[in-house]
Formats: C-alpha cells, sequence, structure tokens
C-alpha cells in the first residue's frame, strides 16, 4: 500500500464559494445603501473599493480554509482509500474507501497557471467526483507527477484486468471535456467578443481596467483550457 498527502476539494464546493460569497457581501452593501438614505458620493466610491477588497479577503479565506482540505490517499491493489484531515462544513463525506470496480472515472490535468496537476476521480457509489492535487510542481503538460503515475497505474493494472468487461473499465474523461469546462469555455469567448465589440462601438462605455480584467480573466482560462486539450 503506497500512501501520499495531497489537498483535496470538490469543484461544486469552490464554485459555491466564488458565487456565494460576493453575492452576499454584495447583497449587505446594496441593503446598506438602500437603508441608510442618500450617501456622498465619495463615500459610496470607498465603500465600494472596501467591499471588493473584503469579498476577495472573505473569498481567499474560506476558499483556502474550507474549500480545500489536506488529506491522506492511500491506494493498493485492492482500492483507493480517501481520508480528510481537516473538517469543513462544505463537505458532508470526510472519508472515501473503494475498490477500484466502484470508481467510474479518473482523469490526470494540468494546470498550467500554477504548473500542478490535479486529479478527478468520480466513484459510482455515493457519485461524488472530487479532486487529489498533489503538492509536486511539473515542469510542462507532459510531465506527469509520481502520485498521478502511480495512481494511473492502478488504473491501467485494473482495465488490463477486465478487458473483457467494459462496463467495468475505468474511464479517462478529464475536466476539460467536461459539459462545465465547454459552457465556460464558450463564456470567455463570449466576454472577449463583448469586450471589443463595445470598445469599437462605443470606446467609453467601459473603462480599461475593467476591460483589462475581464480579459485576462477569460485568457487564463482559455489558455489552461487549450494546453490541456491539445496536448491529447
Amino acid at each position: 500500500m503506497q500512501t501520499y498527502s495531497v489537498e483535496y476539494y470538490r469543484t461544486s464546493a469552490i464554485i459555491a464559494i466564488l458565487i456565494f460569497i460576493p453575492l452576499l457581501l454584495a447583497g449587505i452593501f446594496v441593503s446598506l445603501i438602500l437603508t441608510t438614505g442618500d450617501m456622498p458620493e465619495w463615500m459610496i466610491i470607498t465603500a465600494s473599493c472596501l467591499l471588493v477588497i473584503l469579498s476577495i479577503t472573505c473569498t481567499l479565506i474560506i476558499y483556502k480554509r474550507y474549500g480545500t482540505l489536506p488529506c491522506e490517499v492511500q491506494m493498493s491493489e485492492s482500492g483507493l482509500d480517501v481520508k480528510l484531515l481537516r473538517h469543513s462544513f462544505l463537505y458532508s463525506i470526510s472519508h472515501y474507501s473503494s475498490n477500484w470496480g466502484n470508481i467510474e472515472n479518473v482523469s490526470t490535468n494540468y494546470d498550467p497557471n500554477h504548473n500542478r496537476r490535479f486529479y478527478q476521480v468520480t466513484f459510482k457509489k455515493p457519485k461524488k467526483t472530487i479532486n487529489l492535487i498533489p503538492a509536486e510542481k511539473v515542469t510542462h503538460s507532459g510531465h506527469e507527477t509520481d502520485f498521478g503515475n502511480v495512481l494511473m497505474s492502478f488504473v491501467e493494472n485494473y482495465n488490463k484486468q477486465h478487458q473483457q468487461e467494459p462496463t467495468m473499465q475505468i474511464h479517462s474523461r478529464g475536466f476539460y471535456d467536461t459539459v462545465l469546462a465547454k459552457v465556460l469555455t464558450f463564456l470567455a469567448w463570449s466576454m472577449v467578443a463583448v469586450i471589443i465589440i463595445v470598445k469599437i462601438i462605443s470606446p467609453d462605455k467601459i473603462s480599461i481596467w475593467r476591460s483589462f480584467a475581464a480579459l485576462a480573466y477569460s485568457g487564463m482560462w482559455l489558455t489552461a483550457y487549450y494546453i490541456s486539450t491539445r496536448k491529447r
């Protein structure tokens, strides 16, 4: 049995953090403005800046403290065992213990923005997809981690033993093959197109820093998406 210490998260929890926290703080901010009455412009601008700083700070704190957790992963010929080493209110399940036959999908994915790999594991029961991230850095998209080599070798051995049983095979559909990734890619391209069109038709409609921020976020996602899909 081989044991590794990695980071754990679930995509749905991270998306909830990134959406809910800013919306909650924005809602509180709007409520305060409506109940306070007339406010001088300088106070609204100051409060807006503080809201942005508070929103980013709270999101990062909750993401680091409750979104991503340290976990211990044990792998052997009999199966996979994942145990969270810290509690989080975002995750109702803190321990996954499964044989390879109960695993539907295992994929290795490259994150070029952080030079790291993350591994998605989908269980049949419970129907959950988890993400595991080793601390090891990678130098390029073709570089695999020690954790990944061991994980994928167990998957490969299991699939070889069940070559005559296609329904028992473990698939290797990556994160960038999912519907969510394709939707995010469409939204990123749409945002780029909207920014360009608006800047051509009405240059003063969107400020330069907002245009830059939108293009930067879109560019980061599109870079990660096409680098990861191109290697295949």
